[in-house]
C-alpha cells in the first residue's frame, strides 16, 4: 500500500500592522495590480488558506503562490513590491534618450506655450506620449503645475493678511481689493517677483499678484450700443465677492452681493452699462448644486438697486457676454446667447422677447448685431447663423434667415465688419460669408492655433493667433494678406483698436502699434 503524504507550505506569520499594510496596499487606487495580487497571495497565506485554494480563488499557478510565499517569509512583506532581476518590462530607449527628455522638459519651453504637454514632448522627441508620461511620473515633474508666492516686506504682515484672507470666502461689508493702473489703456501683465523654475519633485513657483494690474472684468460707463463714455463710474464684477462701482478718483460708491455661484469653470461674462444701466448675466450651474437660478440682472448705476430680475433656470450656463441690439421701432433688447437658444430680453423690463433653438452647448462667443440682423455661433462646431430683429416668442422658422451647421468656433466671437462675417475657428480655419445671405465668399486655413477675436479697421482685419502672429487681410469678398506680423510672445486676448492705435496684450507685455507711424511701436 502507498501513502501520499500531502506537501505542507511554510507558514507566513504576520504582525498586525504588517497585515494592516498589507490590507492598505491591496485596496489603494494607486496600487498596480500585479502587486494588489501579490499583496491578496500573501493575506490568504497568513490566513491559513493552501497554495491551491489560493491559486483557484485568484486565478494564478500553485508556483506563483508558494513563489510569493517563500520571498515574504524571507525577506518581508517590502518584497511584494521588487521585481526580480532579469524580470519585467525592458526599456525601449536608451538612457540617452530618457535624460534628453527629462532636460527639455526641465530647461525648455514650446514656442508659443508655458510650459509642455505630453503630446507636445512626445511630438518633439519622437517618442510616444505614454512615454513622456511615465518617464515625467518616475521623476515627479509636473510641468502644468505652478504654485504661487508672495514675498512680504512688511513687518506687519499677518496682521494686515488677516483683514483681507476671506474676501472672496466670506466677503465683509465694505471690503474691496482693486488696483487700477494709471494710464487709460489695459496695463500689460507682469509678476512682481520672479519664481522658481520647475525641478524634479516641484513644480514651477510664480507670485500670486502683477505689476500694474487692473480688474479684467473692469469697465468705464460706456454706452456699450454707440461706444461713447456717457458717465462718470467705473463697474467692476467679481463673482461671489460681489459688484462694486467706484468713481474716476478711486472713490467708492456702492457694492452689491449678488449670491454664491457654483460653476465649474467660473463666471465669465463681462459687465454691459447703457443708459444709467448696469447689465450682468449671472450664469451658473445653478439648481441643484446651489440654491438660486441662473439670472439676468438689471442695477441702477447710481446707487446698485435692483431695477429688475428675470431668473433662467434649467439653462446650462453661458460663459459668452450679453450684446444691446435695437429692436424696430427704436426699443433696445439685450441679445443672450447660450445652450440651446438665442435669446433677447427687452432693456426695460427685463421679459424674455423671443428666442431661436438650435444652439450647442459650451458657448462662448459673443453674439454681434448690424444690418437690423443678430449673427451667432455657439462652441464645440456648432452653427452660425444670422436672425432678423423684431420677433416674438419662438422665432426659430419666422425669423432665421439663415444658418450653416457645425462650422462655429469654440471660443472666438464673430466679426461683422460693413458686409461681410468673419468667423475665425480654433485651428485656423478663415472663412468669410456675406452677412444678409449667408453665401461663403472664400476660406482659407490660417497658421497656428487662435483664441482671441478677430478685430477690423480701416478696411483691415487683423487676426492674432496664440503664437502671437497677427495677420493683417483686406476686407472684403476676396482673401488678401497684406501683412504677417509676430510678436513672438504668447497672445490670447483679443486686440483692441483706439482711433489710429492697435493695443496688443502678450503673456508679458502690452503693445501699442500706431497706424499714423508705419513700424512705430510703444510697449509697456
Amino acid at each position: 500500500m502507498i501513502c501520499v503524504i500531502p506537501k505542507t507550505s511554510p507558514a507566513v506569520l504576520l504582525e498586525p500592522h504588517h497585515q494592516s499594510q498589507l490590507v492598505a496596499w491591496e485596496s489603494a487606487h494607486g496600487t498596480p495590480q500585479q502587486v494588489a495580487l501579490r499583496c491578496r497571495i500573501i493575506l490568504g497565506a497568513a490566513a491559513g488558506e493552501p497554495n491551491a485554494a489560493i491559486a483557484d480563488r485568484l486565478g494564478v499557478n500553485r508556483h506563483t503562490v508558494e513563489l510569493w510565499r517563500e520571498r515574504v517569509r524571507q525577506s518581508g512583506i517590502d518584497q511584494v513590491w521588487e521585481i526580480a532581476p532579469g524580470r519585467g518590462r525592458k526599456p525601449h530607449y536608451d538612457q540617452a534618450k530618457r535624460e534628453a527628455i527629462i532636460n527639455a522638459t526641465l530647461q525648455t519651453k514650446p514656442k508659443g506655450m508655458t510650459h509642455w504637454s505630453c503630446r507636445l514632448m512626445a511630438k518633439a522627441q519622437g517618442v510616444s506620449a505614454r512615454t513622456v508620461n511615465r518617464l515625467w511620473q518616475l521623476h515627479n515633474l509636473k510641468p502644468h503645475l505652478s504654485r504661487t508666492f508672495k514675498l512680504s516686506g512688511d513687518r506687519k504682515v499677518l496682521e494686515k493678511l488677516t483683514d483681507v484672507v476671506g474676501l472672496y470666502l466670506n466677503p465683509p461689508q465694505k471690503a474691496l481689493v482693486l488696483c487700477l493702473g494709471q494710464k487709460s489703456q489695459i496695463q500689460a501683465l507682469d509678476r512682481t517677483q520672479p519664481g522658481l523654475p520647475l525641478k524634479k519633485g516641484r513644480c514651477g513657483t510664480m507670485t500670486h499678484d502683477y505689476k500694474r494690474n487692473g480688474a479684467t472684468t473692469l469697465f468705464a460707463a460706456l454706452n456699450v450700443l454707440e461706444g461713447k463714455v456717457i458717465g462718470q463710474r467705473i463697474v467692476a464684477f467679481f463673482g461671489n465677492a460681489g459688484v462694486v462701482c467706484y468713481d474716476l478718483d478711486g472713490q467708492p460708491l456702492w457694492r452689491r452681493e449678488l449670491g454664491w455661484f457654483e460653476a465649474e469653470l467660473g463666471l465669465a461674462s463681462s459687465v454691459l452699462l447703457q443708459d444709467g444701466r448696469v447689465i450682468l448675466l449671472c450664469d451658473h450651474d445653478g439648481e441643484p448644486r446651489a440654491s438660486f437660478h441662473s439670472y439676468l440682472i438689471a442695477l441702477d448705476a447710481k446707487d446698485g438697486s435692483t431695477l429688475w430680475k428675470t431668473e433662467r433656470p434649467k439653462l446650462f450656463p453661458s460663459w459668452s457676454t450679453p450684446i444691446i441690439a435695437q429692436n424696430p421701432g427704436g426699443a433696445l433688447g439685450i441679445v443672450v446667447n447660450a445652450q440651446d437658444q438665442l435669446r433677447i430680453y427687452d432693456f426695460a423690463s427685463g421679459k424674455l422677447l423671443s428666442w431661436v433653438d438650435g444652439m450647442t452647448g459650451w458657448v462662448t462667443p459673443s453674439p454681434v448685431s448690424g444690418r437690423g440682423m443678430i449673427f451667432a455661433t455657439s462652441g464645440k462646431e456648432g452653427p452660425v447663423l444670422a436672425a432678423r430683429l423684431g420677433g416674438t416668442n419662438d422665432s426659430t422658422h419666422t425669423h432665421v434667415t439663415w444658418k450653416q451647421e457645425g462650422v462655429g468656433p469654440y471660443v472666438c466671437s464673430l466679426l461683422l465688419y460693413n458686409n461681410h462675417l468673419y468667423v475665425v475657428e480654433e485651428k485656423g480655419t478663415f472663412t468669410c460669408y456675406r452677412a444678409e445671405t449667408g453665401q461663403v465668399e472664400y476660406q482659407r486655413v490660417l497658421e497656428g492655433k487662435f483664441t482671441a477675436s478677430p478685430v477690423a479697421g480701416n478696411g483691415k482685419i487683423y487676426v492674432t493667433s496664440d503664437a502671437g502672429v497677427t495677420f493683417v487681410l483686406r476686407a472684403g469678398a476676396i482673401f488678401d494678406e497684406l501683412a504677417r506680423n509676430s510678436l513672438g510672445e504668447l497672445t490670447l486676448a483679443s486686440s483692441a483698436i483706439s482711433g489710429m492705435c492697435v493695443f496688443l496684450r502678450t503673456q508679458k507685455q502690452l503693445f501699442c502699434i500706431d497706424a499714423r507711424d508705419r513700424g512705430n511701436a510703444r510697449r509697456d
